[in-house]
């Protein structure tokens, strides 16, 4: 037996390989009763057979947790790569939430692409559908990355570093699918709401889009966690006036007790104390606006102008598979239509994903500052560089940049004589205080140095500090050091000049190595 292989897909493979008719004699008790085919009972079972240990067979630690029927699928789910690879059946492919293969990084298949059938697990088909096809050769699609991330979360697998749950986090497998099926239950959808039931689970063409919205939930880091939570607090529950973040708050703690989810915990308590207070269009004027704006699908350019997304933002959602879109063929042209639920209802996570020069204009600075912050460590949860080569670009999370601004100014203001824009100070000190601008902001950081705001800026910019304490503690922190340009200038000298004095060790000097711009 395969160290990944489900008992039931054994016993299944045993019966194909021997040519039985069928499998119930094998799972058969001495008081000739089914041990049913349920794979925690049969791992079990097979373990005190002598005709399953010759073959190899040991229940594995993973069949300790007495799954219920709620949690398993009843339906054949698989991955045609894998059965490709290996003509068995994966334990992991018998749960509700495991609709990926995290081997190929693809969805997993649960109805024949050729006939559309679904086959149930108890059925007698095993690597072949009804129809004769075999499942191996149904087409597979690729996954988003963060459902990608959760089912390595349900294998017990190591997950990535900037994940808000930790590798080890000592959840049984029961937990973790329990916690999954909350999520599934309470994130933002575009169905209705369901409380306590896991039918829409059922099938993957039917959980897909739970199983997206759950997986930037609870695995797209600190970016994707709050996008939701802004999501449901936008959101009513039915007709009631009850916010659907209340409801998730309260279920979550009351489910999630394990000290592994106090990052999730504490982002949800700072997130509540700040802020807890083919498509139609007007063209169609015989349908009602109710009938307008339900309609599933809209145009790209009309959702740009609507939503007010720039659309490479929008587009780059549908690469990453958070947003279906399809072509449409109208009159001689194409045209892309895209989800209207999906954009809705992810339209926070979509929009946390910032580019450079939307960074930079929400701190207030210029993009050689903005450099400056990311060289120095300044700004790095979460952000992405570009990679060389490709069409990608920054990816800067909204909640970092809000956070980093917070951050700035946690001392308390106080008005001075010498108070000046940090701007002003970088154009009469830079020249000399290289450091000078990352210096000032890790000063206000650690309330070294006094500062005022002006209400009428944004960002970095409007940010006043103390001329001569940053210009104090300059003095600290680095000693006086001039440029060979500087100081050509200061002694009336020509700059080959001055570098021939330091060539000659007339004067002392120290090399600084900077970062390309370009």
């Amino acid at each position: 037996m395969n160290p990944d292989e489900s008992p039931l897909g054994y016993i299944k493979r045993l019966t194909q390989l021997n040519n039985y008719k069928t499998m119930s004699w094998l799972i058969l008790g001495a008081n000739k009763n089914s041990f049913g085919t349920k794979d925690f009972i049969l791992g079990s079972y097979l373990s005190h057979q002598t005709w399953a240990a010759k073959g190899g067979f040991s229940v594995p630690c993973k069949y300790a947790d007495r799954i219920r029927n709620t949690h398993l699928t009843q339906e054949i789910r698989f991955c045609p790569t894998c059965l490709k690879e290996g003509e068995y059946w994966r334990d992991k492919w018998v749960l509700k939430v495991s609709m990926c293969c995290t081997k190929h990084k693809v969805w997993l298949v649960d109805r024949c692409t050729k006939c559309g059938v679904m086959n149930r697990r108890v059925d007698k088909p095993f690597l072949h559908c009804r129809c004769g096809n075999a499942f191996s050769n149904n087409r597979v699609k690729a996954c988003p990355e963060n459902v990608h991330t959760m089912q390595c979360f349900l294998e017990n697998r190591k997950l990535p570093s900037d994940c808000l749950m930790p590798s080890e986090n000592n959840l049984t497998l029961d937990d973790k699918v329990k916690v999954i099926e909350l999520v599934t239950r309470r994130v933002p959808n575009h169905r209705e709401l369901r409380r306590g039931t896991n039918i829409h689970l059922n099938s993957i063409d039917l959980g897909r889009d739970y199983v997206v919205d759950a997986a930037n939930t609870l695995f797209g880091g600190t970016e994707g966690f709050i996008a939701a939570l802004k999501t449901l607090q936008a959101m009513k529950m039915n007709d009631s006036d009850i916010c659907r973040l209340i409801m998730f708050y309260r279920d979550f703690y009351s489910r999630c007790r394990e000290p592994c989810f106090e990052h999730y915990k504490q982002l949800l308590e700072q997130y509540v104390s700040h802020y807890s207070v083919r498509p139609l269009s007007r063209r169609n004027t015989l349908f009602r606006e109710k009938a307008i704006q339900g309609a599933h699908w809209i145009a790209l350019h009309h959702a740009v102008r609507k939503y007010k997304i720039p659309k490479s933002t929008i587009t780059a959602a549908i690469d990453s598979g958070w947003i279906e879109a399809k072509l449409e063929l109208k009159g001689d042209r194409y045209y892309t239509v895209i989800s209207r639920p999906h954009l809705e209802t992810r339209m926070f996570f979509i929009k946390a994903q910032m580019t450079a020069v939307e960074a930079r204009n929400a701190l207030g600075v210029t993009k050689g500052q903005f450099v400056e912050l990311i060289d120095s460590g300044e700004l790095q949860e979460g952000v992405t560089a570009p990679v060389k080569g490709s069409c990608s670009t920054w990816r800067i999370p909204e909640y970092t940049v809000e956070t980093y601004l917070q951050s700035l100014l946690k001392g308390e203001m106080k008005e001075g004589h010498d108070l000046r824009p940090i701007q002003k100070l970088l154009q009469a000190w830079s020249g000399r205080y290289p450091e000078l601008f990352v210096t000032i902001l890790r000063s206000l950081k650690a309330g070294k140095v006094s500062y005022m705001v002006d209400k009428g800026l944004d960002g970095i910019r409007a940010i006043q500090v103390s001329e001569s304490e940053a210009l104090a503690l300059m003095e600290q922190s680095s000693s006086e050091v001039f440029s060979i340009p500087r100081i050509a200038k200061v002694l009336n000298l020509s700059e080959e000049f001055v570098y021939q004095l330091a060539n000659t060790g007339l004067l002392s000097v120290s090399v600084r190595l900077t970062t390309p711009r370009g």
